[in-house]
């Protein structure tokens, strides 16, 4: 049973989240439908995700923007939100710019307004791709899926007639650097399925051990055991206008509560 008190909370800072990411952000940043500020318009929105987010984290976790870095020299290109362990993060900074090592950091989001075209799209999700790549410098490696760092855009419409497959987006690229979630606030969430038809074989007879007849769970990885799983949507309803964005945040949620990251060793970063 849920809990009255708990959804009144969430709802009314749902409610916020709403208004200001569709529609008090644009009042503020826009004259005679002119954006102008457009670095501030993108902040003002990325915080109030990053409050809504807060909500269902726990408090070891802490959401900055920023820069992420390894200790083989590479760096990723400026994230809008960087969930990372602020007890295993040593502060790196010039005095303008946050840069974090690549074992504290959990998950990575992207934070935009309206995607109007598939090559926007792809601009995006190949960025994230990128940088959930920087995994293979870890320090000392976690075995699993479980271990990956979590990807995820924020939008407000994807504006196009886009389709579940993302093949030809994610082209010679492995699964395994595929995005975990894309929440749209007016389209719905995207993120994966067990569904039976697309396991091979051998994941079939777990799968069978596992769940019911026609049972297809949502999950947050888009790879489970080497296969690629069924991208799906979820849709706000008539009675739930906030279903997907609720979904999206037990997603986050469960895959925050399962990822595994190595102890930061920072002198592997200048020895």
């Amino acid at each position: 049973m849920a809990s009255d008190i708990f959804n009144k909370i969430l709802n009314r800072k749902l409610d916020t989240f709403r208004s200001v990411f569709m529609e008090d952000s644009e009042s503020i940043f826009k004259i005679e439908d002119k954006l102008f500020h457009p670095q501030e318009f993108g902040v003002y929105r990325e915080r109030v995700l990053s409050d809504l987010l807060k909500t269902i984290i726990n408090e070891s976790i802490d959401i900055k923007d920023g820069f992420i870095i390894t200790s083989k020299n590479k760096v990723s290109t400026q994230s809008d939100l960087i969930l990372f362990n602020k007890n295993n993060t040593p502060v790196i900074n010039d005095g303008i710019l946050r840069f974090f090592p690549i074992e504290s950091v959990y998950a990575i989001g992207e934070v935009k307004s309206i995607i109007r075209s598939k090559s926007e799209l792809k601009e995006v999700l190949i960025k994230l791709s990128n940088q959930k790549k920087l995994d293979n410098d870890l320090i000392s490696q976690i075995k699993g899926e479980d271990s990956q760092l979590i990807t995820f855009l924020v939008c407000k419409k994807i504006d196009y007639n886009f389709t579940e497959n993302f093949n030809d987006i994610y082209e010679n690229i492995e699964n395994e650097y595929r995005h975990n979630f894309i929440l749209s606030l007016e389209d719905g969430l995207i993120a994966y399925s067990f569904d039976r038809e697309y396991l091979s074989e051998e994941n079939k007879l777990i799968y069978d051990k596992s769940f019911t007849e026609n049972e297809n769970p949502l999950y947050w990885n888009p790879v489970s055991k080497g296969d690629l799983l069924k991208t799906v949507i979820s849709r706000k309803t008539v009675e739930d206008e906030y279903l997907h964005i609720k979904i999206f945040l037990n997603g986050i949620s469960s895959a925050l509560n399962h990822i595994k990251r190595p102890r930061v060793e920072l002198q592997e970063y200048y020895l």
